[in-house]
């Protein structure tokens, strides 16, 4: 209805927006159809008398023409409520129709839908459109949450420090030691070093050397050396045990010796590879043996005996070794047929040892002497006596 020439809004109500946009059409649908339809509008009549200066006039009453049917809005949304009807015209005062104010129920709406999306609440981000995640899927942080950290796998080894015999060992005198052909992928042996040397032991150990080979090439890297004559190569005493090493693999090698001499000590023992730019890699080995004491001749040789032969004296000089002052002690011999004396010469420096011994004795005879050193590292030595073969 119009009152001081103003359209008062038909709805006052926060209904959702697509309820809202159905009336909008409606409401200029039928504003359109109404302009269109509806005569000029008559002059009005001469205004009625004041009260005071008596009763009114009546005034003639004027049918208005009836609108145009309205178009059908479109189908609501299930959960809202379907839009509401037009209004009917009004009649202006002298009983004709009010015109439609187009214009002002335009800004109306707009205002009222500007008034609607303000109010209405904004959904956070990320969740507009976001269908449910399928079962079994990973879940996803929300923006600006931090992931839980993922295990990280452990670092491989170093090649220094792996362990030896990594490698599973195979027979080395099966394997093919003979290059790839030049069309195909080569290995490549790489090692940390040929000269390697051990830490001193006491005589009766055994010495320890590392060493590590590692195949940089693209083909397979075939391996193998000998042990024997007391060296031992990951466990292996006697044969050719092999190795075969993909591209980017290493074997760390543990080469034990116990060498019989006493003092310095050098050992070489090749590797055989089918690396043609390495075929063969000559490790040298070196350690030094420490000894107690110092024993000249260690070996007591009493050369060729005949059975009718008297008896054989030698003697043996002791002197100070790599464990400190002399403190020997003679074992009584085991043979009855050998006699040994023990005499200082220069206290804790020097001693000499006579060894006696009667034949008849065997061509291949050999006993021995054992002397305590007092040395916890090499508590004992021992000397030996064997004869010499007449040769024919």
């Amino acid at each position: 209805m119009r009152k001081n020439n103003r359209v008062v809004p038909w709805f006052t109500g926060s209904g959702s927006i697509l309820t809202l946009a159905g009336a909008v059409m409606l409401m200029l649908a039928w504003g359109c159809s109404k302009s269109a339809d509806t005569p000029p509008e008559k002059p009005p009549a001469a205004p009625a008398a004041s009260p005071e200066a008596g009763a009114p006039q009546a005034v003639a009453e004027t049918p208005a023409p009836q609108p145009a049917a309205a178009p059908v809005a479109p189908p609501a949304a299930a959960n809202n409520p379907p839009p509401a009807a037009a209004p009917a015209a009004t009649k202006a005062p002298d009983g004709s129709a009010a015109p439609a104010d187009s214009e002002a129920t335009k800004r109306l709406i707009e205002e009222k839908l500007k008034q609607l999306q303000s109010s209405a609440p904004t959904p956070a981000a990320g969740q507009r459109g976001t269908p449910p995640p399928p079962a079994g899927a990973p879940s996803v942080p929300a923006s600006g949450a931090q992931a839980a950290p993922q295990p990280v796998p452990p670092p491989a080894p170093a090649a220094g420090d792996q362990k030896p015999g990594r490698t599973p060992i195979l027979d080395g005198e099966s394997l093919d030691m003979a290059p790839p052909p030049p069309d195909q992928p080569q290995p490549r042996a790489v090692y940390d070093r040929e000269l390697i040397v051990a830490d001193p032991i006491w005589r009766g150990e055994s010495a320890k050397f590392l060493f590590n080979v590692r195949n940089e090439g693209e083909g397979v890297l075939n391996m193998k050396m000998k042990a024997c004559c007391g060296l031992s190569i990951n466990g292996v005493r006697n044969g050719w045990p092999g190795w075969s090493l993909k591209p980017g693999e290493s074997e760390t090698f543990e080469m034990t010796f116990g060498p019989s001499a006493r003092g310095d000590f050098t050992r070489y023992s090749p590797l055989h590879t089918n690396d043609p730019q390495n075929p063969k890699i000559n490790f040298t080995l070196k350690g030094r043996v420490l000894v107690a004491f110092n024993v000249e001749p260690h070996v007591v040789n009493l050369g060729v005996v005949q059975p009718d032969s008297g008896p054989i004296t030698k003697t043996v000089t002791i002197t100070r070794g790599d464990g400190g002052r002399l403190q020997p002690k003679l074992n009584p011999p085991k043979d009855p047929r050998v006699k040994a004396e023990l005499q200082e010469v220069e206290p804790g420096e020097r001693y000499t040892l006579e060894v006696t011994v009667t034949p008849p004795l065997p061509h291949d005879y050999r006993s021995s002497l054992v002397l305590d050193t007092g040395l916890s590292q090499a508590p004992r030595e021992t000397i030996l006596i064997v004869t010499q073969q007449e040769q024919h």
